[in-house]
């Protein structure tokens, strides 16, 4: 066994470390913490890394949504769908539907598709562009296609990204709302379709924030849609009657009670169950 005198000699601390002192203590365990740190951080950063890619690829979608909403609104094309517009080109849309029957039905099918998708406004006068360009029946029937196909991509969409709920414990109000819908979600769908003073594309995420699935939410879409689809078709249809009569073409017809007041009883008839349920309880 070494002498003191030899571990002195080499230079060697001979101090116990139970009587070692704390201040040299704390800076050994300084010391190695550093250490363990250093090594970690090459673990944190591709952690991290990693963490921000599924991040991106999570919402891209979303991102691309609202990248595309944006060039559509500083390119001026949402500026130009208005009901002034449809009366000094109707003329020129008139001439190529007779020339391009098949396209001028895709675009219009198409361009309500994007407005659903990015969430922008105009969908009710490009409805009433078919009813103007093709009747009242076929008219209706490329609305309902174009908002029906739209809210089935915005509610995929949604459904990838942001997935079913929040995580977490859901607040009260939330908690009761997305029961309520989980024990008639057929009713609540037909109801917030069929009154027509709920945004679209907001419902569309909403039901697929709830759970909603993705068959009831494109039947009840498509029956929802159907009778306000139908009276906008309506309007263009009677736009050349309009015009002779030397009357203003407006989209307040859909507020008016004659049109109104049926859909709405229509919602509430499709919340009975609800209703009956709750005065069960």
């Amino acid at each position: 066994m070494p002498s003191r005198r030899s571990l002195l000699a080499s230079g060697q601390s001979v101090t116990d470390p139970d009587r070692q002192d704390p201040l040299e203590q704390a800076i050994e365990r300084i010391g190695e913490a550093r250490d363990e740190a250093q090594a970690l951080a090459p673990l944190v950063e591709q952690a991290e890394r990693v963490s921000h890619w599924r991040t991106v690829q999570r919402f891209w979608p979303l991102l691309l949504i609202a990248v595309i909403a944006t060039l559509l609104v500083s390119s001026g094309v949402v500026q130009e769908l208005s009901l002034e517009n449809l009366q000094n080109r109707h003329g020129e849309l008139s001439a190529l539907a007779t020339h391009y029957p098949l396209l001028i039905r895709l675009a219009v099918f198409f361009t309500i598709v994007t407005l659903i998708v990015t969430s922008l406004p105009g969908s009710p006068l490009l409805a009433i562009v078919g009813g103007l360009l093709f009747g009242i029946g076929e008219g209706a029937f490329w609305s309902v296609l174009g908002d029906s196909t739209g809210a089935l991509i915005l509610f995929w969409l949604t459904r990838r990204s942001l997935g079913q709920g929040t995580p977490g414990t859901p607040g009260a109000l939330i908690g009761k709302l997305k029961a309520g819908f989980l024990a008639h979600p057929t009713s609540f769908c037909l109801f917030l379709r069929l009154v027509p003073v709920f945004p679209f594309s907001p419902v569309s995420i909403a039901l697929a924030w709830l759970g909603c699935r993705w068959r009831t939410f494109a039947w009840t879409t498509v029956l929802g849609v159907a009778p306000s689809a139908v009276v906008y078709a309506a309007i263009g249809d009677g736009f050349e009657a309009a015009l002779k009569e030397h009357r203003a073409l407006s989209m307040d017809m859909l507020s008016e009670p004659r049109f109104l007041l049926p859909m709405i009883g229509m919602g509430v008839l499709a919340l009975l169950p609800v209703l009956m349920g709750l005065k069960r309880k």
